[in-house]
């Protein structure tokens, strides 16, 4: 290898001079609209590109001129919807005897250089590289990694096929070339995307599938790829027919077969068609018993089927494999979701009736990431079932900072801590709750604080908020009853509410305590 130049953005290596030797690799890359992406690209292979080669499809930022000062040699293609092209037509360009195919959202991943030079030296045709992505903060930081042909020889017989999700593999078979698994690293940041833009790339991919199946109607991949692009884009009917096409057949990788069975499990959850999840997760795990995001999909539809126990069997499997499991060559993997085993396995203990370890559960699933909802109100729910009122006090607290504008939410933390620290706490936890929209629109929020001020001796409080309760929801009786009662009083000494109809808002707050309890707390509560 030529010796690297310490300017900061050198010529391509195989523009020096190289005594007529041939250059060895050749990073080969297609690009639009990529200027923020792609300089952290040109980074990672610049210790071991001989030659860039970068085919712009349209950008009207700056990357081809980025591309340009970096070294690359850039060529410009006008988009055909078909990816194949570009990526064919920089392999093209190639003078080296080897190509890496790399995108602009890609980094070869930090200490692969070494690693990857000796794979030049061998006597393979092909070898697959593991591409690793993170899937985004709603995961916890999930990873998501699969292997495909990357790095290849330069051999004209070798070319992409597919408008998308493109593969070289089959034309590399097809000439009886060899592939190898390699353990080079690339890393994917392609998920990071706006709602939008994410939106806009399954819609684009939807389309050039539906192309391709057109032409090639039995091609099982390219049926699975669209059950995946249904999926995403939350048409899971059309995602069930599509992973159905993928695997009627005996074309379909078996990596791809067992992800295919798996995902059409999660469309079937997604569904409500429970017992037909259940056969299709098991059919995944009998293809690959690696594939543990079968188990946990299976486990959802276990527990909606009332098997709490045999759900917490494949969970507690999910967890103790997930973090030794790893991607089988040739094949993907989809790291382990632990807050969402968690979760799942919180709910199946509740179910089970085991709040008190229903409750561990949620606490551990609520710190796998930030600002997560669903953890909190499993940790109320098992903390009420299990008779821990400062634990729910503190669950109630968390999920009403992260969802301020829910009236239950409000209400069910004042009950629990009217009964924890009395009427005047309650109170100061729904007037609280009144700085938001949806709980100051709420009737049931203002009957309780007329049922806390009655408590507390506070008539005229108590007279505004049952009136305010009553606009809001006149076919109420009971706020009516008390607002006429209260309009008669004269003469108020704190005590004359007491034949008052109870308030059931506080009354249901003691259904989580003893039935003695409860008979005690509401002969002193009025309403």
């Amino acid at each position: 290898m030529a010796r690297r130049r310490k300017k900061k953005h050198p010529r391509p290596r195989s523009d020096r001079p190289r005594d007529g030797r041939i250059p060895l690799l050749a990073v080969c890359m297609i690009a639009k609209n990529e200027a923020e992406r792609i300089g952290a690209a040109f980074d990672s292979v610049e210790p071991v590109a001989d030659e860039i080669i970068l085919v712009d499809t349209g950008s009207t930022d700056r990357t081809a001129a980025l591309a340009s000062a970096r070294g690359a040699k850039v060529l410009h293609r006008k988009w055909d919807d078909d990816f194949s092209g570009p990526r064919n037509a920089a392999i093209d360009q190639a003078n080296a005897r080897w190509i890496l195919m790399l995108d602009a959202d890609e980094r070869l991943s930090p200490g692969q250089e070494n690693r990857l030079r000796k794979h030049l030296s061998a006597n393979v045709d092909g070898w697959t590289v593991r591409i690793r992505s993170v899937l985004g903060e709603e995961t916890g930081g999930q990873l998501y990694e699969h292997a495909f042909p990357r790095l290849f020889r330069n051999d004209p017989r070798f070319r992409f096929r597919g408008r998308v999700h493109e593969q070289i593999v089959d034309s590399i078979l097809e000439v009886g070339g060899a592939l190898r698994d390699s353990s080079i690293i690339i890393d994917h940041a392609g998920y990071a995307l706006s709602a939008e833009e994410r939106r806009g790339k399954l819609l684009r991919n939807r389309r050039l599938l539906l192309f391709d199946l057109d032409d090639r109607p039995s091609d099982r991949l390219a049926w699975y790829h669209l059950g995946e692009t249904h999926a995403l884009l939350g048409e899971d009917e059309a995602a069930c027919a599509a992973y159905r096409r993928a695997v009627d057949g005996r074309n379909l990788p078996p990596e791809h077969a067992a992800f295919a069975h798996q995902n059409l499990g999660a469309a079937l959850v997604r569904r409500g068609r429970f017992s037909e999840a259940v056969a299709e997760t098991t059919a995944a795990l009998r293809i690959d018993d690696r594939a543990l995001t079968a188990r946990l999909i299976r486990a959802s539809a276990l527990l909606r089927l009332n098997r709490p126990d045999d759900a917490l069997a494949d969970i507690d499997t999910y967890l103790r494999n997930g973090k030794r499991s790893s991607l089988r060559p040739g094949g993907l993997h989809l790291g382990i979701d632990e807050g969402k085993a968690r979760l799942l396995r919180g709910e199946c203990l509740l179910r089970a009736g085991r709040p008190a370890e229903a409750l561990r559960d949620a606490l551990a699933a609520s710190a796998v990431r930030d600002a997560w909802i669903a953890p909190f109100r499993l940790a109320a729910r098992a903390a009420l079932a299990a008779g821990d009122r400062p634990a729910a006090r503190d669950a109630l607290g968390k999920l009403c900072a992260l969802t301020p504008d829910e009236p239950a939410a409000w209400i069910e933390l004042a009950r629990v801590v009217f009964a924890l620290d009395g009427p005047s706490a309650a109170l100061a936890v729904l007037d609280e709750a009144l700085r938001f929209g949806a709980p100051r629109r709420s009737a049931e929020v203002h009957g309780l604080i007329g049922a806390l001020r009655i408590r507390l001796g506070d008539r005229p409080g108590a007279l505004d908020a049952y009136t305010e309760a009553r606009r809001l929801d006149p076919t109420r009786q009971e706020y009516s009853s008390v607002v006429e009662h209260l309009c008669r009083e004269t003469g108020k000494n704190g005590k004359e509410g007491e034949g008052l109809s109870k308030n059931r808002l506080i009354e249901e707050e003691s259904d989580h305590s003893s039935h003695s309890a409860r008979r005690e707390r509401e002969s002193d509560v009025p309403s």
